[in-house]
């Protein structure tokens, strides 16, 4: 975790150990747009703010394939 005054952001690695989650899942959440985060150096990071956003998201049904 990085703290730079009220800002709190995870790198993808502490945020996969935190959700029970692969880190290459995590690195595909953000790659597809469904996770924002911002990339620092070499390094992943998402913030606490967007976290509570993202939990706070209606879900949104996957769509089923239709059978003709």
């Amino acid at each position: 975790m990085i703290k730079i005054g009220d800002l709190v952001a995870y790198p993808v690695e502490e945020l996969a150990k935190m959700l029970n989650l692969h880190e290459r899942t995590v690195r595909v959440m953000l790659r597809d747009g469904r996770l924002k985060g911002k990339k620092l150096g070499h390094k992943w990071y998402v913030t606490e703010e967007t976290l509570k956003l993202f939990f706070n998201e209606p879900d949104i049904p996957e769509e089923e394939d239709e059978i003709e």
